[in-house]
């Protein structure tokens, strides 16, 4: 029996190499089971392990493979014979394959868990990351291609706000008061339907696309901004032909000036009202 197990081991280690398409990086971090607390543990050679607690450590060690957006497991091996028979080895082995065979997660990056953490799911089976996804990889949001990465951009003109990253794509409109609900010129004067950003306007951005796009004289990715609207926040996308990328440094000294700059601008084009002193 050991010596079966043995050359099952040999096959998986043999067959462990590098097979990523893209570079969704799911290595480093430990993907955690809910309630049963048990993890997955993805190394770089493309092999993982499962670990339960209890002292039990690593249990079960496997194959994988990417493709695209979609993690292949491997039905996993027991490495130590002996604990075969225990509960929770058990109950770790059915939960994760239920059907005894290879199980697909797909691996999402939505915009609140491609922020904080990412998510591999199948049927209803969900392992946690236990770390954010790392800056400057690339990833599949909603589909499309894009780079983690992280800053402030300010609008050197009046620009609509895309659904998808292409000028094709359906704008939005915004209600003035829910826009600049942190303004009190703003909310003291009639509802105004924008259906752009206005000039001056400072936003955060989390990611941006993969994808160059060339529109009229410019060339630029299109950027992932975060919008407030009142308390709730939306992510949407915003081409970055005419904007200026700010560092988080320069954000926070000159935060108040371009606050001014902005108001000023509300005021002149009859979106705010100057209040008397």
């Amino acid at each position: 029996m050991k010596k079966i197990i043995l050359i099952l081991l040999t096959i998986l280690f043999l067959g462990c190499k590098s097979n990523n398409d893209i570079s969704l990086k799911i290595e480093g971090s430990l993907w955690l089971y809910p309630n049963r607390f048990y993890s997955v543990n993805f190394q770089d050679d493309s092999c993982y392990y499962i670990n339960i607690p209890r002292g039990l450590g690593n249990v079960f060690h496997g194959s994988y493979s990417i493709i695209n957006n979609v993690v292949t497991l491997n039905v996993p091996v027991i490495i130590d014979d002996s604990l075969s028979d225990n509960y929770h080895v058990k109950d770790a082995y059915e939960t994760l394959f239920p059907t005894k065979e290879s199980v697909e997660f797909i691996l999402n990056c939505n915009y609140m868990d491609f922020y904080s953490m990412m998510r591999l799911e199948s049927r209803n089976i969900y392992l946690y990351s236990t770390k954010p996804s790392p800056e400057n990889n690339i990833y599949l949001l909603d589909d499309i291609e894009v780079i983690k990465s992280k800053g402030y951009l300010i609008l050197n003109s009046n620009m609509k706000v895309r659904i998808k990253p292409t000028i094709e794509s359906q704008y939005l409109s915004f209600d003035s008061h829910e826009l600049f609900s942190d303004i009190d010129e703003v909310v003291n004067n009639n509802t105004t339907i924008l259906e752009y950003l206005p000039r001056n306007l400072v936003l955060k951005y989390i990611a941006k696309s993969k994808k160059i796009e060339s529109i009229s004289e410019t060339s630029s990715p299109w950027y992932y901004v975060e919008i407030h609207l009142g308390d709730d926040s939306i992510y949407k996308w915003l081409y970055g032909g005419y904007v200026t990328l700010l560092d988080e440094d320069e954000f926070e000294k000159n935060r108040m000036n371009y606050q001014s700059e902005l108001l000023q601008y509300l005021i002149e084009n009859n979106v705010a009202l100057k209040q008397e002193m």
